[in-house]
């Protein structure tokens, strides 16, 4: 990102902790610093999961943890804390009670398997004794040996035995504490694969990452060679999200209720006005997304909404099984892409039909779709029309496809 946007960005946190202060009310400021920098990294994850590359299901904003990130074969749970200098590194000893809660809120996501998460801005601690009965031993150390693991690396021989020997003295307090102070027994087996599923993010670049660019880089993911959205609507779009973030967490009290999907994060975009090159102002267009608003403008009737709605969804959930067996709709997509620009331009161009131009189209596209279905080299179980229209319908969403008359300039309700 150029230097310019990293200046102007520096102000865009503070604004927004303005205008969040004033929604919490009575909660005061002391409230608002502890969790601001947690709906920021929040939103981080959200941009991630809007971008389809990290396969992520949901996120859970305070969701029994601070975040929960729900991927398909397992859980996170990220406890994030904040720290001042004066207050000096983390150590073991600090992080071990911390790690306990963590590990008794995995009961609350069974049957999946969790993985635990520590994430600082403060550093870890360097200078502690190595592992002993009066030391848990350096937390910088524990925490690089943890790495290896999550990182999917073998330990050398030298590595293993240091891991077995901070074991040798962590792992009987870390099921003290839990009896303790979560009534959960646990014998050191258990509290090893539990530590052993933990990594810890001292000094965390996470908690130093820009956003605003993360936001710009998922969008561009998505909708790959469209207008790209302008440095001012991404941040109007980080805004809203920070918000809908944050109304997450004080309207609802149930982890169903909490979730964040994909589709909360690209409703954010729904009210800018346009993007680079649009000649569409969607903020003065009815519909609660993206591809509601185009359907409309295109002539299709408020009520075929929830038509195209559940058919996108469906085509979500398709896909990530068809992800899941090593598949991909990518060419299919393209294809599809293909197929309604062509129907568009027949429509629009050589027939010349001006008004309510999406229904012809609509119609056109699904005489075609024939050809393409049986050309899939895709499971015939998941391709099939309804399929393909879900996927068109999608890339409505994600600004790739337009349905109403080409060259249009008002704004049609």
């Amino acid at each position: 990102m150029a230097p310019f946007v990293h200046k102007f960005l520096g102000n865009v946190p503070m604004i927004l902790k303005e205008r969040v202060l004033r929604e919490f009310g009575d909660a005061g400021a002391d409230t608002l610093s502890r969790y601001y920098r947690q709906l920021d990294y929040t939103a981080i994850w959200c941009a991630r999961m809007a971008a389809g590359r990290y396969g992520i299901e949901s996120v859970i904003p305070e969701g029994v943890e601070d975040l929960v990130i729900e991927r398909s074969d397992k859980t996170e749970l990220h406890q994030i804390k904040t720290r001042d200098e004066s207050q000096g590194p983390w150590t073991t000893a600090d992080v071990a009670p911390i790690l306990c809660k963590l590990y008794n809120h995995r009961l609350a996501f069974t049957p999946k398997s969790c993985d635990f998460h520590f994430i600082s801005d403060q550093v870890a601690d360097t200078k502690t004794q190595p592992p002993s009965k009066k030391s848990y031993g350096p937390l910088y150390r524990l925490k690089y040996l943890l790495s290896v693991l999550q990182d999917k690396q073998v330990h050398t021989a030298e590595e293993a035995s240091e891991l077995a020997i901070f074991e040798t003295f962590l792992l009987p307090q870390l099921c003290k504490i839990m009896a303790d102070q979560h009534k959960e027994k646990l014998d050191e087996n258990q509290a090893r694969n539990l530590l052993r599923s933990t990594r810890i993010e001292t000094g965390s670049a996470e908690m130093r990452t820009d956003c605003v660019s993360e936001l710009a880089s998922a969008f561009a993911c998505l909708s790959p060679g469209t207008s790209a959205y302008s440095f001012q609507h991404i941040v109007q779009i980080y805004e809203r999200l920070i918000f809908a973030i944050y109304r997450k967490i004080i309207a609802s009290k149930t982890l169903a209720e909490r979730r964040m999907l994909s589709a909360d994060v690209l409703n954010c975009r729904a009210h800018v006005h346009g993007r680079v090159g649009s000649d569409l102002d969607y903020d003065s267009l009815p519909g609660d997304s993206l591809l509601q608003k185009k359907a409309r403008v295109a002539g299709f009737h408020v009520s075929e909404m929830p038509v195209f709605e559940r058919l996108r969804l469906s085509a979500e959930i398709r896909t990530k099984e068809l992800q899941a067996l090593g598949l991909s709709a990518d060419r299919l997509v393209t294809q599809l892409i293909d197929l309604q620009w062509r129907s568009r331009d027949e429509i629009c161009r050589e027939r010349k039909i001006t008004d309510a131009a999406g229904p012809e189209i609509l119609r056109h596209v699904r005489n075609g779709l024939p050809e393409i279905v049986q050309a899939s080299s895709l499971p015939a179980s998941y391709v099939d029309p309804q399929f393909c229209i879900g996927l068109l319908w999608k890339e409505t969403d994600l600004c790739t496809l337009r349905w109403d008359e080409l060259g249009c300039k008002s704004n049609k309700a």
